[in-house]
């Protein structure tokens, strides 16, 4: 009698609990049983919820394999622990943590879920959590370089797909100091230096036979620079656009001072050397070469154009720095 009367009771305590208590089959994960307040968060009626599989009342981002995993891992550990979003028959969908415990009744094992719903502080870390994952996905496939320096000008942050075209990965530049990195490249080193000082730069750069258009935007707290944050925009197809524009331009104002048919016909040559393959005048955006065009001659390799005569491309940033020994791979 004191038996029966016990399990009468802990009927009832399982009954009028305030907080969402389901009990599961530890190897289907079905529901076995259910108190008032799980029904309610559900908005199902207990007939419909009892027998029912939690991917039945769940979004689609949680099915009852994963139900099941989780609860057979509170099995195995005796507790677990898992996020949960379920959806009601009207579709109102609830977040909610869900703790699994074993425990043994009339010789088998059962799994009971307690649930609590997620509370406004955890919500917000959750958004800002999501939020952190989107802007890095979205900041990772941008065709430009964003990066971070600390007060003392060393790199705290580097992404964007920008970073390939001058050899580098994602978040190689971490941890190396733009001066050290960049020290062949003044312009850079003088831009970085304003803006550790407290102001706002922006600036069109060359990077070996790249041109970047850069802004720093300096942070400050209390007066003070903390930080330096910036992105870098790889222009140099608009160069090139604007020298050929430039050299056409000029090109055609030479031709109007030609007077043979052979003065004509080189000058045409030339025209058609410098407008359709621009490159024999120099690195773009970092001097111009008058004159004649150079003889040059095209090679299908990843080198690109290589002249006649004329040493070959320097490396990357990447592939120099590492040589230098300011980068190092993981």
């Amino acid at each position: 009698m004191p038996a029966e009367s016990d399990g009468r009771l802990y009927a009832d305590i399982f009954e009028v609990t305030p907080e969402p208590v389901m009990v599961h089959d530890p190897e289907t994960g079905r529901i076995l049983d259910a108190n008032q307040a799980a029904c309610e968060l559900v908005g199902r009626e207990r007939e419909a919820l009892v027998g029912a599989a939690v991917g039945d009342i769940s979004t689609a981002g949680f099915t009852t394999e994963d139900a099941v995993e989780a609860i057979q891992q509170a099995g195995a550990d005796g507790q677990h622990r898992v996020s949960w979003e379920i959806v009601s028959p009207a579709g109102q969908r609830r977040s909610v943590s869900v703790t699994l415990k074993v425990v043994s009744t009339d010789g088998a094992r059962r799994v009971v879920a307690f649930v609590r719903e997620r509370d406004a502080e955890g919500e917000r870390e959750r958004d800002h959590i999501q939020w952190d994952e989107q802007l890095r996905t979205m900041v990772n496939n941008l065709p430009v370089v964003v990066f971070a320096l600390d007060s003392d000008g060393v790199f705290t942050h580097s992404a964007g797909k920008g970073l390939a075209a001058l050899g580098l990965e994602q978040g190689e530049l971490t941890g190396v100091s733009v001066f050290d990195a960049y020290a062949d490249y003044p312009e850079i080193v003088d831009a970085a230096r304003s803006a550790l000082g407290g102001e706002e730069v922006r600036v069109t750069q060359p990077v070996d036979d790249l041109v970047f258009e850069t802004w720093y935007q300096p942070v400050l707290e209390d007066g003070d620079v903390v930080q330096v944050v910036g992105v870098a925009r790889n222009i140099t197809e608009l160069k090139r656009r604007e020298e050929r524009v430039d050299a056409l331009s000029e090109a055609t104002n030479d031709l109007l001072y030609t007077h043979t048919e052979a003065a004509v016909a080189e000058r045409v040559t030339d025209i058609a050397e410098r407008i359709i393959d621009p490159t024999h005048r120099g690195d773009v955006g970092l001097r111009r070469r008058r004159g004649r065009a150079l003889p040059h001659r095209c090679h299908g390799d990843s080198g690109g154009v290589r002249r006649r005569g004329y040493p070959e491309r320097p490396p990357r940033d990447g592939a120099r720095l590492r040589r230098e020994g300011h980068l190092r791979r993981g």
